[in-house]
């Protein structure tokens, strides 16, 4: 009798475990999956979903290269000085056009409106899960940097 309710309790010992195995692989699923919400999509005229997790990450077409070439540096930043990054956080549609372009870092004298304005104006490859294309975020650093004058009669960005 002591063997049957030591056996019995070793059973719904391990089946407690196993059933708080299962319960934690289902919340790391969930939390993998986890979405960042919804935001407005002029195009569509809808709510769509960002998601947090992807299997490729979207890539901008012709890489940081084609933002710097819709970069400005602001006259005004020039002429103070202004050097330093902005960091972008873009949403970026199914579609790979950005949807919205927030300045998270910032600098001063019109550089991170700049920033904001050229990483919107690139085109990407969109983010995948699994095998479609998906609404996502990507932050990007966007540096300012004077090159010397002395060189060249332009300020560069890189």
């Amino acid at each position: 009798m002591k063997i049957r309710i030591a056996l019995l309790f070793m059973m719904l010992v391990i089946m407690a475990a196993c059933s708080s195995q299962i319960a934690e692989n289902l919340c790391l699923e969930r939390r993998e999956y986890r979405d960042l919400g919804e935001v407005w999509d002029d195009e569509l005229h809808r709510y769509v979903g960002v998601f947090e997790v992807y299997e490729y990450p979207p890539e901008i077409i012709g890489g940081l290269e084609e933002v710097r070439s819709h970069l400005v540096y602001p006259p005004m930043a020039v002429r103070v000085g202004v050097e330093g990054t902005v960091k972008i956080q873009a949403t970026v549609n199914e579609q790979g056009d950005v949807v919205k372009a927030e300045v998270i870092d910032s600098l001063a004298l019109g550089c991170s409106e700049a920033a904001a304005h050229a990483v919107s104006m690139v085109k990407f490859i969109p983010a995948c899960h699994e095998g479609k294309p998906i609404q996502s975020t990507v932050t990007l650093p966007v540096r300012f940097r004077l090159i010397d004058n002395s060189k060249d009669e332009n300020a560069q960005t890189e």
